[in-house]
């Protein structure tokens, strides 16, 4: 293992980005494990020790620091959020928010469906705990901007649906509209959805692209994707959401989601440069990421850990990202 910075040179390198800190202050970050400790290393006979830092210590507290002033010192959500962007810490800040994450959804999904005569083996249906939970939704102001986009686009009377149907995937029997049986409903769900994502308003961007073909989702894609979602959702319900997972699995969904979202922030910005906006399906992915704390953000990191098992959606996620990282050809 390689040490190549003193703790003088470590406190140097914090000055310089704007962060004054005191050797007291890593001590206690040390022993809180959101840096790596030291190694004493002996200088040789009657020249004492020294405290001396891997490589990467110096950008891992600057780092810190920069979380420290935005979060009032919250040390649990400046481990979390140095894990997410790929630093070590101890495995606490991790670890705790995931499993945390697993046992709300438990909980959540346990109180707002509920089978007949509880019999595990039918058909969950949502429960009454379930459509007091809809309905104090519907009363209630927008809690986060993505919720306040949700019902801006649906309007008052669709909003309760959507949370419905949202609730119909978490129990694992959504349906397609091509699938439902009732031609009423199927037709209603078409709307819903097509209110969901804004497809008056992507109509009037998509006249000013040639190709927009990725940038715009449609009612159909959306429902398959929510259909995908429906299988991960009852293999949840029957293998647990947080079970048999390794460090590495974890480490790599993280990078995935990481790295995903960074390149969608990436399109929003090429698109509002081209069209002047955003399309409203991206619109709203980016409006749900912004609003996550750390709890939140730790079930989606859960919840992509099995998306990702799609063949249809982690290959195509991986590859994507493989894509992306590789140099663009010389014209």
């Amino acid at each position: 293992m390689t040490y190549a910075l003193t703790t003088a040179a470590l406190l140097e390198r914090a000055a310089t980005a704007g962060h004054h800190v005191k050797a007291d202050q890593l001590t206690r970050w040390h022993r809180l494990g959101l840096l790596r400790p030291p190694q004493r290393i002996f200088l040789g006979r009657g020249r004492g020790t020294v405290s001396a830092y891997q490589p990467g210590t110096a950008e891992q507290l600057i780092a810190l620091c920069a979380i420290l002033s935005r979060t009032g010192r919250n040390s649990r959500i400046a481990g979390w959020q140095l894990w997410n962007a790929g630093y070590q810490v101890d495995v606490r800040y991790w670890r705790e928010p995931l499993e945390y994450a697993a046992a709300e959804f438990r909980h959540a999904v346990g109180r707002t469906t509920e089978t007949i005569d509880d019999d595990q083996e039918s058909t969950p249906i949502i429960s009454e705990f379930g459509v007091k939970v809809v309905d104090a939704a519907c009363k209630r102001r927008c809690g986060t901007p993505a919720i306040g986009t949700i019902r801006r686009r649906t309007g008052r009377i669709h909003f309760s649906s959507v949370l419905v149907l949202m609730l119909k995937v978490a129990a694992g029997v959504f349906k397609p509209s091509s699938n439902e049986g009732i031609q009423d409903e199927a037709e209603e769900q078409r709307l819903i959805f097509g209110k969901l994502l804004g497809e008056n308003a992507a109509a009037s961007t998509r006249q000013q692209a040639e190709d927009n073909s990725s940038f715009f989702i449609s009612v159909s894609k959306f429902e398959h994707i929510l259909e995908l979602f429906t299988a991960v959702f009852r293999r949840i319900q029957k293998n647990g959401l947080f079970a048999g997972y390794s460090e590495i699995e974890i480490i790599e969904a993280r990078n995935e989601l990481r790295n995903l979202s960074a390149l969608y922030c990436s399109v929003a910005q090429l698109e509002r440069q081209i069209y002047g906006c955003t399309s409203p399906a991206l619109q709203l992915f980016l409006e749900i990421i912004e609003c996550l704390d750390v709890h939140r953000h730790a079930g989606m990191i859960l919840l992509w850990l099995l998306v990702r098992q799609v063949p249809s959606i982690g290959q195509g996620a991986q590859n994507l990202l493989r894509n992306m990282s590789r140099p663009a050809p010389l014209v």
